[in-house]
């Protein structure tokens, strides 16, 4: 595995800080904290940039809020300073893992996401003799699955499995799909 050397530095470098601060007020500028913390940028980002370079930077208390879309959950939101120093750190550590990641990770990755991956999932499935399948919990409610048509249609037989149990997804396979071995060695992260 390779090592990596002044990364700290390059976490409290100013471009690196400045970078972060824009990247924090996107879509808070007109909030409270983000509109205080840019009345005196610089001292903010100066002040900072001391505290990581002496390493006496100490996160501040977390505001905790309900939101009630689509339903009540509790939110904790570090304060706005903190939210500079989570973007300084990502700009630094993410190109490098970023490199280390297979092609096909898509959450929480630039260009990628839930769309991305149903796209590639789809590609999948086109190529090779695979199904997926939403749980059976799913099923016994009554939900259509629209994978069950669109196998039928393919002319592949549906996998009737009475052992099949759990919730989340169920990755059903005909046997001669190249990507079993690496499905099912998924499938207890999945379930």
């Amino acid at each position: 595995m390779k090592s990596y050397r002044h990364l700290y530095e390059q976490v409290y470098d100013w471009d690196n800080l400045y970078l972060a601060y824009r990247k924090a007020r996107k879509g808070k500028r007109g909030r409270p904290p983000a509109a205080t913390f840019e009345f005196d940028l610089e001292a903010n980002l100066v002040t900072l940039q001391q505290e990581l370079r002496e390493k006496r930077y100490e996160p501040g208390a977390y505001s905790s809020f309900y939101i009630h879309e689509p339903k009540r959950r509790l939110i904790s939101a570090a304060p706005f300073r903190d939210r500079v120093i989570h973007h300084a750190l990502c700009n630094v550590i993410e190109p490098i893992f970023e490199r280390s990641f297979i092609f096909d990770s898509y959450a929480n990755r630039a260009g990628k996401g839930t769309h991305a991956a149903l796209d590639r999932a789809q590609q999948f499935t086109r190529r090779y003799r695979c199904l997926l399948r939403p749980s059976p919990l799913e099923a016994a409610q009554g939900h259509p699955l629209p994978t069950e048509a669109a196998h039928e249609h393919a002319g592949l037989p549906r996998r009737q499995d009475a052992n099949e149990q759990g919730l989340g997804i169920r990755i059903g396979l005909d046997q001669s799909c190249p990507l079993r071995r690496h499905l099912e060695a998924a499938q207890g992260d999945i379930a």
